[in-house]
């Protein structure tokens, strides 16, 4: 995906995807009930990013389909993000949905190298680096980052991605760094151009992808990257929910 300025990213590789939100404002979770309904009526609650040494960036624009207002996300040898502004307890609000849509594939992408890591739309969520319980290396790590972003990078982040090719797992490792992990949940040609609504347990897929119990806050956003492959692409997302697990079954 992303990638940091030359003389850091040799020291600091296993970090370049964390770097998302790192210069982000964060605010708590409150309320009861769904934490986010987006129908994409506007981006007034999304905030856009992106990278130092990435000069093109994707484009993310409300247009009409049919009744509705959806986000067209494109990219043409770019990478740039928007996040969400809220962040939120995962514990309390752990089911995700959405739907989202595909017009065309990349056909360099490879999810296992660096030079394929790009996707046609992703929907990350995001957790908060804890400076308390890092490690002394994590430390160093992150006090890099910081002094080059403003803030601390997450510490770890699950990746709900729309592969251009075929993966025979249920989790990927992210080319650049073991604290990030893709969950292909579509996969090459299949459902191309054609809505697709997913629904997913975000505590159980970090469980399964990490093998451990997630932070407690997160937070979410939605890139369309093709900076490593060079190639363009259009998809589009709608319609997301964040809501308690009582939900799940609904």
């Amino acid at each position: 995906m992303s990638r940091m300025d030359r003389p850091l990213a040799a020291a600091l590789a296993g970090l370049l995807i964390l770097g998302l939100c790192a210069s982000l404002t964060i605010s708590p979770a409150q309320g009861a009930g769904p934490f986010i309904q987006e129908d994409f009526n506007d981006l007034s609650h999304w905030e856009p990013l992106s990278f130092k040494d990435i000069h093109r960036r994707s484009r993310y624009t409300i247009v009409r389909q049919g009744n509705d207002f959806v986000l067209r996300a494109s990219s043409q040898n770019a990478a740039s993000a928007i996040v969400h502004q809220r962040e939120f307890n995962v514990y309390r609000f752990p089911i995700l949905s959405w739907r989202w849509k595909v017009e065309n594939l990349y056909a360099h992408a490879d999810a296992r190298s660096k030079s394929g890591d790009d996707y046609p739309i992703r929907l990350y969520v995001l957790f908060p680096y804890k400076e308390e319980a890092a490690s002394t290396w994590q430390k160093m790590k992150y006090n890099l980052v910081r002094a080059w972003y403003g803030q601390y990078p997450p510490l770890a982040c699950l990746n709900y991605v729309w592969t251009s090719r075929r993966y025979e797992v249920e989790v990927l490792h992210n080319a650049y760094t073991d604290r990030a992990r893709m969950l292909p949940l579509r996969m090459g040609r299949d459902h191309l151009g054609e809505w697709v609504r997913e629904q997913r347990n975000i505590v159980k897929d970090y469980r399964r992808a990490f093998g451990e119990d997630p932070p407690q806050t997160g937070r979410l956003a939605i890139m369309n990257d093709s900076d490593n492959t060079g190639e363009q692409s259009v998809s589009y997302m709608d319609d997301i929910r964040l809501q308690p697990a009582q939900k799940e079954a609904d």
